[in-house]
């Protein structure tokens, strides 16, 4: 049964036989692609933690290094008489450094969105935006 047009002319009906079998194919290829690429993103994760913990983990089994020792420890000595693993002083500078980050760019950012919002809404949200993007 044909359907017609608005001036009255036969309008042919199309297959969608022919245009629904390139997106199967589409649709076949994405999925394969998709499951090769996690496939690789899976293998590589395994890869990075096994090196990093056979590698870590050595330390402690093979060197005999005590895991108190290194995070209390407060000489950094691996190459002298007796080895000494003390990690604590760079543990608490990072620590000190992150904390400090903290303190001095959260009352900056708070600033900032107030000044934004309630100050100078229009040319504070133009002059500060790029910045906070950045």
């Amino acid at each position: 049964m044909e359907r017609q047009a608005a001036g009255g002319q036969p309008v042919q009906q199309r297959s969608n036989h022919k245009q629904i079998k390139p997106h199967i194919m589409e649709e076949w290829v994405g999925k394969v692609y998709t499951t090769l690429c996690i496939i690789v993103l899976i293998v590589t994760i395994v890869a990075i933690v096994y090196f990093v913990a056979s590698r870590g983990l050595s330390t402690f089994f093979v060197s005999g290094v005590n895991v108190g020792e290194l995070l209390t420890g407060l000489k950094w000595s691996p190459e002298g008489d007796i080895p000494s693993f003390g990690a604590l002083p760079f543990i608490f500078g990072s620590f000190s450094t992150s904390l400090l980050a903290a303190c001095i760019a959260a009352p900056l950012g708070c600033c900032a969105a107030i000044f934004m919002t309630q100050i100078l809404p229009g040319a504070g949200r133009r002059v500060l935006q790029p910045v906070i993007e950045l």
